[in-house]
């Protein structure tokens, strides 16, 4: 009767070949909303510990020092307006710099969690050292921008990573990948069509899956983000 390795098995002693010996350490970064499995998936094969930081939440966002300022402009230019309903001009004169103030108030809220984020993100890396960074949506985004900044260039799992999407709310442009190096020579070059599975190499240093139906994160911007990636660093993935 045929048998059948475990896997897991397998997986460890490739592991144990490369002088890494498990549970081996893997950051997680949560989105917003429940994540595929995780950390369940990593955890149930033994071959890793986990550790996990959570997405920052609407509350989180909006009591911070600029969304803040951002609800006290909005309410002087409601108490104002009511003062002044009567005369168009001054309406206008009052609603014109409270909304260019609150667009910019707005950019700013979100920069500065976007930043608490990636600094929460830099201090677990120093400090627990994994192997592996994983990532979706919102925790894409935070993993993209520590790759982008430097913090991070070891191997990395993005789930439909809003990066370019969060970035743009803060008024930045889009995290890039440019800063890694290839892991292995050799690659196909990125293409934009959004049937294909772009794959850049065979061992690359970031692994990114998007679903083309993806309402919320646009899979464009996965494209766009394997394509500033050099030969051999990134496998895109779209289903």
């Amino acid at each position: 009767m045929a048998t059948h390795a475990d896997p897991r098995s397998a997986a460890a002693l490739r592991l144990n070949a490369a002088g890494l010996t498990p549970p081996l350490p893997v950051l997680l970064l949560h989105g917003w909303s429940p994540g595929p499995g995780l950390p369940g998936s990593l955890l149930a094969s033994g071959l890793f510990t986990v550790h996990e930081i959570e997405a920052s939440t609407i509350l989180t966002i909006a009591t911070n020092r600029y969304a803040l300022a951002l609800v006290g402009v909005l309410c002087a230019t409601f108490v104002l307006i009511a003062n002044v309903a009567g005369d168009v001009w001054y309406v206008w004169f009052a609603l014109l710099p409270a909304l260019f103030g609150s667009y910019q108030l707005k950019k700013m809220a979100v920069g500065y969690t976007l930043d608490s984020n990636v600094a929460e993100a830099s201090r677990t890396i120093a400090r627990f050292r994994p192997v592996a960074v994983v990532g979706y949506s919102w925790g894409g985004a935070i993993a993209e921008c520590c790759i982008h900044r430097g913090i991070w260039s070891g191997p990395t799992l993005l789930l439909a990573p809003c990066g370019a999407l969060l970035s743009g709310h803060a008024g930045r442009s889009a995290p890039t990948l440019s800063r890694l190096q290839s892991s292995a020579g050799g690659a196909e070059a990125a293409t934009s069509g959004p049937s294909d599975a772009t794959v850049l190499g065979k061992h690359p240093v970031v692994t990114l899956i998007h679903g083309e139906a993806d309402a919320i994160v646009p899979v464009q911007d996965s494209y766009a983000l394997a394509r500033s990636a050099a030969d051999g660093v990134c496998e895109l993935m779209v289903g």
